[in-house]
């Protein structure tokens, strides 16, 4: 394994361990605010936005963007044979991870301008 492939493996490792924990704590606030649409509901998450966790959002933004694109560059360098399809399919796959990233970072934006 060359130091490239290994480096791309253990960074999906740490990727997938860092995730579980960030993703257990996004989801347990989008089912808080699923449950219950009220104002008071929806005036704690935004305090919760405003007091810092728009960089844990952020951060969770990026670590599953990047998580997301590493494995399928993966499944691409694998099942497409064709040089310009590979290049098509990564530089797609980068463009989308830009723009999840930069529509996560405008919605904690308008979030937090709330």
């Amino acid at each position: 394994m060359s130091q490239k492939e290994s480096f791309y493996w253990w960074s999906q490792r740490v990727f997938s361990a860092v995730l579980i924990p960030l993703t257990l704590w996004f989801l347990a606030i989008a089912g808080i605010s699923l449950q219950d649409s009220s104002l008071v509901t929806i005036s704690i998450i935004l305090s919760l936005i405003k007091n810092g966790h728009v960089y844990l959002i952020l951060f969770f933004g990026f670590l599953l963007s990047t998580h997301i694109r590493l494995g399928l560059e993966e499944a691409i360098e694998d099942y497409v044979h064709d040089p310009k399809m590979k290049l098509i399919c990564s530089t797609s796959l980068r463009i989308l991870a830009i723009k999840m990233i930069h529509d996560l970072y405008l919605w904690s934006l308008h979030s937090y301008m709330v």
